[in-house]
């Protein structure tokens, strides 16, 4: 089914091109190159120039999809400062081909756009539905981890790329051969990004030596669970790496929140749509000074919007954020009926929190660098005696995603800028 782009939403205006008809320093566009990592580099696609009383440009692609762009966005989105401003409402191009798997646009007042066809095809509303579909796993990922070598990620973009692209489809990824120092971890994590400070710091190196009042710095048990949802924006990425293992226990667990609200999906369809409107606060004030609390309360289950062209509803899209953490939710404040449907619908979850089908359980050593989503992957940890020394950081979730799309584009040569 074709869909219509109408908005700003989905792109910036850097993804075009454009020159001038009537500027004699104009010049062929530059070959470009898409920016996410699809491959649609090589298709071809027919186009329809619109009749004089029709505003819509339709593409059709090859492969049979077809996208339909009004006119003004097109010319919205060029990317020069002719392009910004003044706009008449009623503008359609008079011109309109395919050359070199890009669409080429001329307008009644000589003005020539160029837009590479995958980068059209990356606007149109039904695949982004689609796009960065995740891999759900369970307990069998153990048989599989995805895991990319220290020294590959360290001296080249491409082990770095990899390394984010199993995060971003797993929600984990594994770093092996790294030498078992805080010093070499840190600089592991900076090949990413800069690490966030929080209120346990930047970089963290730490035993069971109650240094903030957080029971990860005990050696009691944690269940499986999200960091940071007294956060209004929890931190995106999170590193661990076992300096040293304690003598007895301490065995790490992690589970895929997508797979688990998947499962909670098809069993208890009620208790996922509770899960999924009915906000909760939580808070941190384990520290002297310290007193966290997001800007409101949040689901557990967050998503995208899903709204469609006139409809105003609120209906959701796409499972994006999970944020869990039963020790650090706050009191409820609901009605008596909403308070018993909510405990209900956070029993279902906890079934499928806990079902050991689902839990991931990693020893962690020295050399054996585990990084996951914290929007979607829970993790606890066994309680243990004797030391354990673990080191890791936080990472912004929009500063891995843009070291990732900025990877991409770097991979598959020029960008449209």
């Amino acid at each position: 089914m074709p869909s219509v782009v109408a908005g700003r939403a989905f792109s910036s205006r850097s993804a075009a091109l454009c020159a001038h008809a009537k500027s004699s320093s104009a010049s062929k566009p530059e070959h470009g190159k898409l920016a996410h990592g699809t491959q649609l580099e090589r298709q071809t696609a027919s186009v329809h120039t619109p009749e004089a009383h029709d505003d819509v440009v339709s593409v059709r692609w090859k492969d049979g999809h077809e996208g339909r762009f009004l006119s003004f966005w097109l010319r919205d989105h060029c990317p020069c400062p002719q392009c910004h401003h003044g706009i008449p409402l009623d503008i359609r191009p008079q011109h309109t081909s395919v050359e070199h798997e890009q669409l080429h646009l001329e307008w009644p007042d000589g003005h020539q756009s160029v837009y590479h066809l995958g980068w059209l095809r990356e606007q149109m509303a039904a695949d982004m539905s689609q796009a960065d579909s995740p891999t759900l796993w369970d307990a069998n990922l153990a048989d599989h981890l995805p895991t990319v070598p220290y020294e590959k990620v360290m001296h080249s973009e491409q082990g770095v790329q990899a390394w984010l692209e199993n995060i971003e489809r797993y929600g984990i990824g594994i770093v092996d051969g790294v030498p078992g120092t805080p010093e070499h971890t840190e600089q592991l994590a900076q090949r990413i990004s800069h690490i966030r400070v929080t209120h346990y710091g930047g970089f963290w190196d730490f035993t069971a030596d109650m240094a903030h009042g957080d029971t990860a710095y005990t050696p009691l048990a944690l269940q499986l669970h999200t960091d940071n949802t007294y956060f209004t924006d929890p931190a995106g990425l999170q590193m661990f790496h076992m300096l040293r293992a304690a003598e007895q226990g301490g065995e790490s667990t992690f589970l895929d929140g997508f797979h688990a609200a998947r499962q909670l999906l098809k069993r208890h369809p009620d208790a996922y749509q509770t899960l999924s409107y009915t906000r909760t606060d939580a808070a941190a004030r384990g520290d002297d000074g310290v007193y966290l609390r997001p800007a409101h309360p949040y689901p557990i289950l967050n998503h995208l919007p899903q709204n469609t062209p006139g409809d105003k509803s609120a209906r959701v899209g796409r499972l994006f954020q999970v944020r869990y953490n039963n020790d650090d939710r706050a009191p409820l404040q609901m009605t008596t009926d909403e308070t018993r449907a909510y405990y209900l619908a956070l029993r279902y979850w906890q079934e499928r929190v806990r079902d050991p089908a689902n839990v991931l359980r990693l020893s962690l050593q020295p050399g054996r660098v585990v990084c996951f989503d914290n929007w979607r992957v829970l993790h606890g940890r066994e309680a243990f005696t004797g030391q354990r020394r673990l080191c890791g950081a936080y990472i912004g979730a929009d500063d891995w995603r843009s070291r990732l799309r900025a990877l991409r584009e770097r991979a598959h040569g020029t960008t449209l800028r």
